[in-house]
């Protein structure tokens, strides 16, 4: 899965499209 393979900083880019 690509979510396992986020580094820090694509999830931080992840959670800002969740919390728009």
């Amino acid at each position: 899965m690509y979510l396992v393979n986020l580094t820090a900083g694509e999830q931080t880019f992840v959670q800002r499209l969740v919390i728009q």
